[in-house]
């Protein structure tokens, strides 16, 4: 269905529609200035009318695996909206910087010649260009968020596997266990 995002002032109880008629809309955060909202929109898969499925890949077994996003910015107070991301892959994980000028988002695409079996590639749009940075690609990491201070760090969450085993302990020979969390502090 279609959805309205409102913002209410705390102090006056007054609200105001930001967005109105959103289609499959999903999550949304906020820039830390309030100037402008972060959203996504869903893109549901259609059904092949043949009532026939061709199945991509192992993943496509799974009920929701077509379905789609891309990432929307909406200005406060005017709504105006742009769209920040587009193509076959849908962005997860995204976080606003704390200066409001980057996002960070995780896409993930299938890998079936290693373990774990997909790639997943770490990017940030400049929401003044709109130039997308390719910053890392490792299917291990799992999270990534900004550094408080501003500086050109990121917190990353990951498995021991990650970054060619940096995170690994056990003696040689030991499969780790890549669902246990590793924290690395990346410098860019």
């Amino acid at each position: 269905g279609k959805s309205d995002l409102w913002r209410l002032d705390l102090a006056t109880g007054q609200a105001e529609r930001l967005l109105r008629g959103i289609e499959r809309l999903g999550a949304h955060r906020w820039a830390p200035d309030a100037t402008f909202v972060v959203y996504e929109v869903g893109i549901e898969s259609k059904d092949d009318p043949r009532k026939v499925k061709r199945v991509a890949n192992p993943a496509d077994r799974q009920p929701s695996w077509r379905e789609r996003s891309y990432l929307m910015m909406a200005g406060v107070p005017d709504g105006v909206a742009r769209r920040l991301t587009a193509g076959p892959l849908s962005p997860g994980g995204w976080k606003i910087a704390p200066d409001g000028k980057h996002v960070l988002f995780f896409r993930e695409d299938q890998d079936l010649t290693a373990r774990p079996y997909f790639a997943k590639t770490l990017h940030e749009v400049d929401l003044t260009t709109h130039a997308v940075t390719d910053i890392l690609t490792d299917p291990w990491i799992e999270d990534a968020i900004y550094a408080p201070d501003g500086s050109a760090r990121l917190l990353l969450r990951g498995a021991p596997s990650a970054f060619g085993n940096l995170g690994l302990t056990l003696p040689p020979g030991m499969q780790p266990n890549d669902y246990g969390g590793q924290l690395y502090l990346y410098d860019r």
